[in-house]
Order: structure tokens, then sequence, then C-alpha cells
């Protein structure tokens, strides 16, 4: 079956899979099948498949690096994210604030991702008042 309005073929789960899924919500639906090229060919196992579908859990379209530079988020938001996170108590920040953006995936490839930017962002503080953390 070729590709169509409604079925689109992926050789593996990435940005462009996640776009894709994100075009057919906003519109009349669709399918995107992983682990096949463009001719219909099967390029990764069951196994592999099943690997990427997990690897997909833990990536949502706010973890992706954004234009915005790390200097741009608010310092005071990220030290009071930082104090309620020790306050928990279920794993410790000491590192300096880039390091701790970085464990914790705010920052990827040298920029504040999506998450980073809601959580820390510029734009006023009725957000920030609204954040739950677990």
């Amino acid at each position: 079956m070729p590709e169509s309005q409604h079925i689109e073929y992926k050789k593996s789960f990435g940005k462009d899979t996640i776009i894709s899924l994100v075009s057919f919500a906003n519109t009349n639906g669709g399918k995107v099948i992983v682990g096949v090229d463009d001719n219909s060919n099967h390029v990764l196992n069951l196994d592999e498949i099943i690997d990427l579908q997990q690897q997909s859990l833990s990536q949502s379209y706010d973890a992706y690096p954004q234009k915005q530079l790390v200097s741009e988020l608010q310092l005071g938001l990220i030290d009071q994210f930082v104090s309620r996170v020790n306050d928990r108590g279920r794993f410790k920040l000491y590192d300096d604030v880039l390091t701790n953006l970085v464990k914790l995936q705010f920052v990827r490839e040298g920029r504040p991702t999506l998450a980073a930017i809601l959580l820390f962002g510029n734009h006023g503080n009725s957000i920030h008042k609204s954040v739950i953390l677990f």
C-alpha cells in the first residue's frame, strides 16, 4: 500500500514521526507506520519497533530544543524549582544551573526545551503558580 493522505511510513521513530502524528491529529486522521520505508519494505523487526515505542514514551513535544537561549530563562524561577525539588527529597540538585537543567533534560543541544521555556520563560507569573511538582 503506498503512502497517501492518510498513511505515512517512517523508518524509525523521531521528530518527523511526531510531526506526522500531529498533522494527522489536526486534520482528518491517519496512520503512521513505523519500521517501514517509503516502499512498504520492513526495515525494523518487532523488538526494534517495541524499543522505539518505549523510547518514544519518554519523549514528548515539550522535550525538543527551541530557538531561545538558556540566558533568556528566568534564574529566579529556576532557583525556586531546584529548591522545591531538593525539598521533596526524591533526589538532590547541587550543581550549577546549566548542569542541573541538562540533568533534568530541560536543556538539549545547548538550547532550552519547550518545557524549560514554559516553566522558566519570561511570559508572566500566572503559569508558574499553577505548576505541580510530583
